[in-house]
């Protein structure tokens, strides 16, 4: 019975010096090493089943794991490789390829073309994450740097379009005008005053006559009709009966 006793005792002594010093308190009540046993064994076993129940929780964030279009490369990596690290620390294994392949598939379609030439002209067996990391950040500096591009292209045109809109409402604001005035004093708009063809052509012909006077040239008027009587040797504002059929009318007219 001693003998029991003390095996017993020395057991209880091991497992004191085995566990851990946050576990120790947990067994420190015991009397024997089963009870001692026991209590670990309850204690371990609920561990277990949190422990599973967590990494159950990681492999499914780690499935759903995506790349959002306004992420960038370098804090996506730090969101993967944190999740995998936790992971590993449960006690999963995660194969170095399985982690390629699981992050290839995570990435927007911006990325389509680095990750087709990845996969056809790469080894993924033996292609690290830290290569994978790399080209693809080379990949997104040059995405960056044709959408700047781009953005700056599209400005230039922008403003180059606005610039030539403005000059040319001011060239059509100054050609109106300027044909607006040349309509009124062209001949075509004198000649379509007046709906008597005889008397544009009296008007032609007084100023026919009013440039040779003033130029001190003698005109023959024999071939000169009057568009008023239709008679040949005078102008229509030298023509006597004009000037009495008008005077009549005014007569007449004061008369009234």
């Amino acid at each position: 019975m001693k003998s029991n006793k003390k095996k017993d005792s020395k057991s209880l002594l091991f497992l004191y010096q085995a566990v851990h010093e946050s576990v120790f308190p947990r067994i420190a009540a015991a009397k024997t090493s089963r009870e001692a046993w026991q209590t670990l064994k309850t204690t371990y076993q609920g561990m277990e089943r949190v422990k599973t129940t967590k990494l159950q929780l990681l492999r499914k964030d780690f499935e759903n794991l995506r790349m959002k279009e306004s992420d960038n490369i370098d804090s996506f990596f730090a969101q993967a490789i944190g999740l995998v690290t936790q992971i590993r620390s449960h006690g999963e294994t995660l194969e170095e390829r399985r982690i390629v392949e699981k992050l290839l598939r995570c990435l927007p379609s911006k990325f389509d073309v680095i990750v087709t030439t990845i996969e056809e002209t790469k080894d993924l067996s033996n292609f690290s994450v830290d290569e994978l990391h790399a080209s693809l950040i080379t990949h997104e500096q040059r995405l960056s740097r044709n959408e700047n591009s781009s953005l700056d292209q599209a400005f230039k045109t922008q403003m180059s379009f606005e610039r030539g809109r403005g000059q040319g409402r001011g060239n059509k604001r100054g050609r109106g005008k300027s044909q607006y005035r040349g309509g009124r004093n062209s001949s075509a708009n004198i000649q379509g005053r007046g709906s008597n063809p005889n008397q544009n052509q009296g008007h032609g012909r007084s100023q026919q006559s009013r440039q040779h006077h003033a130029q001190g040239q003698r005109y023959e008027k024999s071939n000169v009709q009057c568009y008023y009587r239709k008679k040949y040797g005078h102008y229509s504002n030298e023509c006597r009966k004009k000037q009495h059929d008008m005077s009549n009318r005014s007569s007449a007219n004061i008369t009234r």
